[in-house]
């Protein structure tokens, strides 16, 4: 969304004497800023959209894709689809996510140390287990496309648990969410 528009948005609530105490938007903060300078009192926090996020594991997927043949769109769709599972089980808790995502990489790689008895197969079925969502049912085995994929669910602050603990979701159109301070007014605005 343009930050202008976020302004002026802000600007009309406000002017209607509704005090906002979230926004929940892309990781563009230029709006947010100038929003805090306007109005340096305000107690408004600026959280980010899930849909954002998961949008910027995408791209840094895709990036790495052609250097890692293991790295088929079955395997990115594995990964994509234990990212979205994560986010949901871990909702408000840093630990939860800091935990999911070290076991995003290992559990596909057979590690599963970090994995959780409510959702791992391994930890259910032993050596029974087949990965359902990659090639062959088998565990990657490449130590380049894990030291890629450590560095984008690790080394990455768009993915950072405390962030993605308190992630809002927004519809994929930029709807930006205002909500009151008694949490019983809000609005949406979408652009």
């Amino acid at each position: 969304m343009e930050p202008d528009m976020l302004v002026q948005m802000i600007m009309d609530v406000k002017n209607k004497g509704i005090d906002i105490n979230e926004i929940a938007g892309d990781d563009d903060t230029t709006g947010f800023d100038r929003l805090k300078k306007i109005y340096p009192e305000s107690k408004m926090i600026k959280t980010s959209d899930r849909n954002h996020v998961k949008k910027n594991v995408i791209k840094k997927l895709y990036a790495i894709k052609s250097q890692h043949k293991q790295l088929s769109d079955m395997v990115m769709n594995s990964i994509l689809k234990n990212f979205s599972f994560m986010i949901d089980q871990n909702k408000g808790d840093v630990e939860g996510m800091e935990n999911g995502l070290k076991a995003i990489v290992e559990h596909m790689y057979g590690d599963h140390a970090h994995c959780n008895r409510s959702w791992c197969g391994f930890l259910k079925e032993g050596d029974k287990y087949k990965h359902s969502n990659l090639p062959h049912g088998k565990d990657l085995t490449s130590d380049l496309l894990r030291s890629d994929l450590i560095k984008i669910f690790l080394g990455n602050e768009s993915v950072n648990p405390r962030k993605l603990a308190s992630l809002s979701n927004s519809q994929a159109n930029e709807t930006v969410i205002l909500f009151g301070l008694d949490k019983k007014s809000y609005g949406t605005w979408s652009g």
